[in-house]
């Protein structure tokens, strides 16, 4: 499922003009896609981030909404230019944890004016990531549902 998943990431970065240098899509694309087998760690994705686009998401307080986030079963699926991403909980820590990460994305520099939207319903709580880089945080909820399953592995 996330060579697939991550097949559909590399035809949205190559059909849309990113506002980031074409050598860091090259470096990003290179640690996500260089081993298929392999499964990204979420932390080598922050690290990206936060060399590049100065992400808000590799700070103190993104570190601890991920760390609550960690390991939450996720379904991702894109429709139109937005990538949905479902956290399949009921548990009201994980909706307070999505919906603080959603305030602190509307502040980044990544994706301008692309703030993810929030929203909870019988299936769990909904993140609608749009813009050049939304694919980025759809692929970073996929490593965070992956680590903790190989924890348990």
């Amino acid at each position: 499922m996330l060579r697939h998943e991550l097949d559909l990431f590399l035809q949205d970065v190559q059909s849309r003009q990113s506002p980031l240098h074409q050598e860091q899509i090259s470096e990003l694309l290179a640690r996500l896609c260089s081993h298929p087998a392999a499964q990204t760690p979420a932390s080598t994705l922050l690290d990206w981030l936060g060399h590049y686009g100065g992400c808000v998401l590799n700070t103190a307080v993104g570190h601890q909404l991920l760390n609550t986030l960690r390991g939450q079963h996720v379904h991702v699926w894109q429709e139109n230019d937005a990538y949905h991403i479902l956290v399949v909980s009921d548990d009201p820590a994980i909706g307070d944890a999505l919906r603080q990460l959603t305030q602190l994305e509307a502040n980044c520099a990544l994706h301008p004016n692309a703030a993810p939207e929030f929203f909870h319903n019988d299936d769990g709580f909904l993140l609608i990531a749009s813009g050049d880089s939304a694919f980025i945080l759809a692929r970073l909820f996929l490593a965070l549902e992956s680590e903790k399953q190989m924890e348990r592995g």
